[in-house]
């Protein structure tokens, strides 16, 4: 993707992001030599749930919609915008996508493969490692916020102490 001219703002975006933490200017100029550019019309599927995943995502302008189908319904997982990525668990896992990724208007990003990465094993590492720690971070909150609706769950269907029944006072005598 970068020639000779360095694209300067696209290596200085690359860098702002959390992706890339500890990644040095080389290194980051490196893995952007196999990254390519990918752009999307408003309202374009980039990936749905249930393919394979070979590639990550940095967009570079616009924003991105990662959602799920449960029972027919449209769940919005997240919002991506410059600054962020998404499609790291497939590449991550070697497994198929976990969620569907849309562009919400017209967008570019910079796609990342597996195979581009994997020529570059020192940055490689470095890149692995973040995304680990980022899904150690998401995992938590996850944990976080299904004890949050367990305990509130637990308050709201608890069942109240049944009232107690006082007998009327007895009369002796």
């Amino acid at each position: 993707m970068v020639n000779t001219e360095l694209d300067e703002l696209i290596v200085r975006l690359i860098a702002g992001v959390d992706l890339f933490r500890h990644l040095d200017r080389q290194a980051i100029v490196d893995i952007l030599r196999g990254a390519s550019r990918a752009v999307f019309k408003a309202g374009e599927i980039v990936f749905e749930e249930g393919a394979e995943g070979h590639s990550l995502y940095v967009p570079v302008r616009g924003s991105f919609e990662v959602f799920r189908q449960q029972n027919g319904n449209r769940v919005q997982l997240a919002k991506i915008s410059p600054g962020g990525h998404f499609g790291e668990i497939a590449l991550l896992g070697a497994r198929r996508r976990t969620a569907s990724v849309k562009a919400l208007e017209n967008s570019l990003a910079i796609r990342f493969s597996r195979q581009s990465l994997d020529t570059q094993p020192a940055v490689a590492s470095l890149l692995y490692r973040n995304m680990a720690c980022m899904l150690a971070e998401r995992l938590i909150k996850a944990d976080e916020e299904i004890m949050f609706h367990h305990r509130t769950d637990a308050r709201t269907t608890s069942a109240e102490p049944a009232p107690v029944i006082t007998p009327p006072p007895r009369r002796i005598g």
